[in-house]
């Protein structure tokens, strides 16, 4: 029996009467051609246009526009919006959960065709990854989530093509690609709901004598414990305390090796050794304090030995599981007692963040929130808003070292609506340009001379906190950015920079909208053999600085690469995290052959001179390309070495910078850290 033969009959054999199945869209024309690949099959198919969802559909496809997509916004919004009242709807009359919802990517052949068959497979995962970020986050503007209960939906994604071969002429692999399949679990889908849209309709039936039911038994129950408890007759409780039944001294021995098997993190590993289950041992911590609250008082000399002991470590493992749950390590539970939304877990994670900073009523939104969760910190965390202790040395040091990481994603959360405030308040001054006289503005007579304190005492608390847990030195950041604005000059040791390269690089396109590249990107297996840094400034001839590269070349650790790496300009937090090298990681010295006044001195920068870097590479293919750090790139116009923290991009020569590729995992150094302030914008 051939497989659609098979296919037909399975699907009858399971399907209900009055099962409907609806293919909707905007356009007409393709709506009506998966329909038409849709006859025969067992259950009733609807065609609605536009931004329609029938309300009683058990299934539903709707046919997304690849290119229109990918040209305007409108159409996933319009979708969004169409989206979100169907849902509210479905909630208000208690509709089954999980609807099936098919959203089918369509009109992709051509962008497609340039990739072979496991390429534009690859290609289209990733647009659908795109896509439903981009759902989820249309969804949130209207107030929804895609998440269960009442009127919810399970959104799919797929891929079809609704090409007949004669329009992709050399690629009859792609016609009717997927369509089948999407039919068939469409199909699925719809009777597994039908099934429980009818289950569902039963339980309401049973749900009022069921009630009733167990009101009567709550009511006879609440009377038999009132005789049992008028007649005195003896209670044997049934403990959760393994130990209940023995000695006072074994049991408080029990309990610290317990509480020391906890703090070593024995058992708590999920999956392999890296993999910390944090909301598992952070509930066994709890279950752990209620239990040894509960034990009795010790009466004899070692009773009390042993119970000074347990209270040694249950303060440990306090400290640790009030600062694992303050910084997030176990997820998105609410933190405090009052169960606010806004409380998971407290004032250090994006999610106070959600909203753009952009204006000055949303920056003192965020003061009224942070000193309402610092408040709420002090209340229900006492032991974890004053810790300044390092943590316990028998706890394990990835454990450690995962609470720092956290701690130091958390200060750099807190740290970016105050960047975001006083980048506000600089453009105000120089009258929507970056200029010193205007930081300087800002530093003597604008917010930063004094007004800034005064707002922000509670953030400064939490930052100076989150410095102490993420390892930093405790500075005041305010300070620091005031006095590199004050400074006349900044000294950097440009004698020598060194240039962190992994080998076999391939540069990493940044796609405008969601086109793809025809052509793979460019690897490159050598760095230049020279830079050039062009410094300019406003009314001066341009300095030239010319480095050569030193031959020898020292091994970089790949981890302490990832660790220490530098990230800006719009493509490098994400350059990083896809880096492609396949090879080692070395760090290439370059020194300057430049005759300069500063032999072997700093260069003394003034604020204001811009930085550009450049050098010429060559692929592997030996097509020549070349290095750019652009200043248009940087951070800051003012402070121009801001351009070295940049990842570099690989353009062709007649191009502009901004038009590359970035190359992940590339970065400069110089002998020092960069002089840059936590609060610089």
């Amino acid at each position: 029996m051939p497989a659609t033969t098979q296919r037909a009959a399975l699907l009858t054999s399971n399907v209900s009467a009055g099962i409907t199945l609806a293919i909707t869209g905007v356009d007409k024309a393709a709506v009506t051609r998966l329909a038409d690949h849709a006859r025969g099959l067992p259950v009733s198919v609807t065609t609605p246009v536009g931004n329609v969802l029938p309300n009683e559909a058990d299934a539903i496809i709707y046919l997304l526009d690849y290119n229109q997509l990918s040209q305007t916004g409108n159409a996933l919004l319009e979708l969004g919006q169409a989206l979100s009242q169907q849902l509210a709807r479905w909630g208000k009359e208690l509709s089954p959960g999980q609807r099936p919802f098919f959203l089918a990517l369509y009109n992709w052949e051509k962008q497609a065709a340039v990739f072979s068959l496991p390429q534009a497979l690859d290609w289209l995962e990733e647009r659908k990854r795109e896509l439903l970020q981009q759902l989820s986050s249309v969804l949130a503007r209207c107030g929804m989530r895609l998440k269960a209960g009442f009127g919810s939906i399970q959104c799919r994604l797929w891929a079809v093509s609704l090409c007949e071969a004669s329009e992709l002429p050399g690629h009859a692999s792609l016609t009717n690609f997927g369509v089948a399949q999407l039919l068939d679990q469409a199909v699925r889908a719809a009777q597994q709901f039908r099934r429980r849209t009818r289950k569902q309709k039963q339980l309401l039936l049973l749900m009022a004598p069921a009630c009733l039911v167990l009101l009567v038994g709550m009511i006879a129950g609440l009377w038999f414990l009132t005789v049992r408890l008028q007649s005195g007759s003896p209670q044997v409780p049934v403990p959760d305390d393994p130990t209940v039944f023995l000695p006072p001294v074994e049991r408080l021995t029990w309990w610290t090796d317990r509480g020391r098997r906890l703090l070593r993190w024995e058992d708590w590993r999920k999956g392999h050794a890296l993999t910390l289950d944090w909301p598992g041992w952070l509930s066994e911590v709890q279950r752990f304090r209620q239990a040894v609250a509960q034990l009795p008082q010790p009466i004899s000399p070692e009773a009390q030995l042993w119970a000074q002991a347990l209270a040694d470590i249950s303060r440990q493992l306090t400290r640790i599981q009030e600062r694992a749950t303050l910084l997030g390590a176990g997820g998105d539970e609410s933190a405090f007692s009052d169960g606010n939304r806004k409380g998971a877990p407290l004032a250090f994670v994006p999610g106070l963040l959600a909203e753009p900073h952009s204006t000055r009523e949303t920056f003192d939104a965020f003061l009224v929130e942070l000193k309402n969760r610092l408040e709420r910190v002090q209340r229900d965390f006492p032991m974890a808003i004053t810790d300044r202790e390092p943590l316990p040395g028998d706890l394990p040091l990835e454990v450690a070292e995962d609470l720092r990481q956290l701690a130091e994603l958390r200060y750099q959360a807190v740290l970016e609506p105050v960047r975001a405030e006083i980048r506000r308040q600089v453009l105000r001054l120089g009258e929507g340009k970056e200029t010193i006289a205007a930081w300087r503005e800002c530093v003597q007579q604008g917010w930063l001379s004094g007004a800034a304190r005064r707002e922000l005492p509670y953030w400064l608390a939490i930052i100076h906190l989150l410095q102490l847990w993420a390892g930093r030195q405790p500075v005041d950041p305010l300070d620091n950015l005031v006095q590199l604005v004050l400074q006349e000059y900044v000294p950097l040791p440009l004698g020598r920079m060194f240039l962190v390269w992994p080998t076999n690089v391939s540069a990493l396109p940044v796609l405008a909208g969601n086109t793809a590249t025809a052509t793979p990107p460019p690897v490159f297996a050598d760095p230049p053999d020279e830079l050039t840094m062009i410094l300019l400034s406003a009314g001066q001839p341009q300095t030239v600085l010319l480095y050569q590269r030193v031959p020898a070349a020292a091994s970089l650790d790949a981890q302490e690469h990832t660790a220490t790496g530098c990230t800006a300009g719009p493509c490098a937090r994400s350059a990083d995290a896809r880096s492609t090298a396949t090879g080692p990681i070395q760090r290439y010295e370059y020194r300057l052959s430049t005759t300069v006044t500063w032999p072997g001195e700093c260069f003394r920068y003034r604020p204001g001179v811009v930085m550009r870097i450049q050098g010429r590479i060559r692929d592997t293919s030996g097509g020549i390309w070349q290095l750019s750090w652009s200043e248009r790139e940087a951070r800051s116009q003012v402070f121009g070495f801001t351009t070295l923290e940049l990842t570099p991009r690989c353009h062709q020569l007649d191009q502009p910078p901004e038009s590359g590729h970035c190359l992940p995992g590339v970065r400069l150094e110089l002998s020092v850290p960069l002089p840059l302030p936590d609060l610089l914008p």
